[in-house]
């Protein structure tokens, strides 16, 4: 009798171990994919191809780049809004600065070069709003505007916005 009680415990134990695989299999691939999702969205302008990180949640979006030490070069990081608005977007806890692209469905609305991080210390922090409504902005590193399109003004210029 103690054989076979024995004998269903370690069953047990056994296929207890082959369901915790399993449903640890289907999580790191559930995981791998949406984190590979991410990966692939990305947006052009002008023939110029952009990776982007999404912020949709209200968490994502209040965190956004801070707290980062730095940023890939050709990422960046989109933010969308379900409607558009006068959005006001600051650099709390930013460690690096930043270029802004408002834009308003496909087309670019406004941009911000050059968004300075915040001094170290510093208490009184700039805002930063597009000078029409919009409902995303796309946030790279400072600099890429004018590295990729000089003095060119984007504004009217359209955004393709490719998220997988």
């Amino acid at each position: 009798m103690d054989n076979l009680k024995t004998k269903l415990n370690l069953k047990n134990i056994a296929l207890g171990g082959v369901a915790l695989l399993f449903t640890a299999a289907l999580y790191f691939t559930a995981t791998g994919a949406q984190q590979n999702e991410k990966q692939l969205s990305y947006v052009e302008i002008d023939g110029k191809k952009i990776e982007v990180e999404l912020a949709q949640t209200p968490e994502e979006k209040i965190k956004g780049l801070s707290g980062r030490s730095s940023l890939s070069e050709g990422t960046g990081m989109l933010f969308t809004f379900d409607e558009k608005g006068r959005l006001t977007f600051w650099m709390k806890d930013m460690q690096f600065d930043l270029d802004f692209i408002w834009i308003a469905d496909d087309t670019i609305v406004d941009t911000h070069k050059n968004v300075p991080a915040p001094k170290k210390g510093q208490t009184h922090l700039d805002t930063y709003s597009p000078s029409v409504p919009a409902d995303k902005i796309l946030e790279v590193g400072a600099g890429w505007i004018t590295e990729n399109f000089g003095n060119t003004d984007l504004r009217g210029g359209k955004i393709n916005i490719f998220i997988q």
